[in-house]
């Protein structure tokens, strides 16, 4: 783990605040993990939260930056950005999401996920800045090649170009504002298929439900949610039948998050976290949360 507790960084940390947003007067480590950190800073009159990724995914800076310009009303303001040490800056937007609602709010939950379509679908045309940024698509280990090429000629069908996928998507990362929900924690995205960016909140809800079954009318609610942003492009039977072929290739997109991680941990992290990009390969076969037919 980087020395980001260690005076040098709160240092150097607090004068790059200071040349872009003013003197300092106060500044405590929110969040310490092994790939990221989250620094709470109170300058006069305003207060920020400045963060730092690992080198893996030290692009979320200039990503957000990019998406900042594409889609402001979609995601956190940005207030500095610096891409070559992958520093952010964003000013804070008070309680998130998931403080003011209920965990099975079903209602919000759909709104979450249909927001989060929205963006991808708004970011579509831009992929390949995107990609500039330093937004990776999903490597296909060798292992799991005859797995994953049934679910991408299944999604293929649909005719839906790879977009931002979110790829930690749940309702502690977003805040509800009055013109619509907006997203922040853009570390573990991917370039990929829209609707594998569904896979997360559905095995959260899944979860919170106790494992209902792939039918269960609440979820399946949810589900058409995020699909429905779709259905003027392909008929929603279509999206209905691809969306587990989808689901599975978000576990792909969750193993490129964490193999973008992995080669920074060292220690205790790396026995406690360093399996986990094999464990969502390993768990590609697996049944889906979800499934219509």
């Amino acid at each position: 783990m980087p020395a980001w507790s260690s005076p040098e960084f709160r240092g150097a940390l607090r004068g790059w605040v200071e040349d872009v947003a003013g003197p300092v007067i106060a500044m405590e480590q929110a969040k310490l993990r092994p790939w990221a950190t989250v620094w709470r800073v109170r300058t006069e009159g305003r207060l920020f939260y400045a963060k730092q990724n690992c080198p893996g995914q030290s692009f979320e800076a200039a990503l957000l930056a990019e998406l900042s310009g594409l889609a402001p009303s979609y995601v956190v303001p940005v207030t500095a950005v610096d891409t070559e040490r992958g520093l952010l800056l964003t000013p804070d937007q008070g309680q998130v999401f998931g403080e003011s609602v209920a965990e099975d709010d079903l209602d919000s939950w759909c709104r979450l996920v249909a927001r989060a379509m929205e963006l991808a679908r708004v970011v579509m045309p831009h992929a390949e800045l995107l990609r500039a940024s330093g937004l990776t698509t999903c490597r296909v280990p060798a292992r799991v090649t005859e797995q994953v090429r049934p679910c991408l000629e299944t999604v293929a069908t649909l005719g839906l170009p790879d977009t931002l996928v979110h790829n930690d998507l749940h309702e502690h990362n977003a805040f509800d504002r009055p013109g619509g929900l907006i997203f922040f924690d853009f570390a573990d995205a991917v370039l990929a298929h829209p609707l594998a960016g569904l896979l997360v909140p559905l095995e959260v809800l899944a979860d919170r439900f106790g494992e209902p079954g792939p039918h269960d009318p609440r979820l399946q609610r949810v589900a058409d949610a995020g699909l429905e942003v779709w259905s003027d492009l392909v008929p929603i039977r279509e999206l209905r039948s691809a969306l587990p072929a989808a689901l599975r290739l978000g576990r792909l997109g969750r193993a490129e998050s964490w193999a973008r991680v992995a080669p920074d941990f060292t220690g205790q992290d790396a026995v406690d976290w360093g399996d986990a990009a094999a464990a969502w390969l390993a768990r590609i076969p697996d049944p889906v949360p979800v499934r219509f037919e």
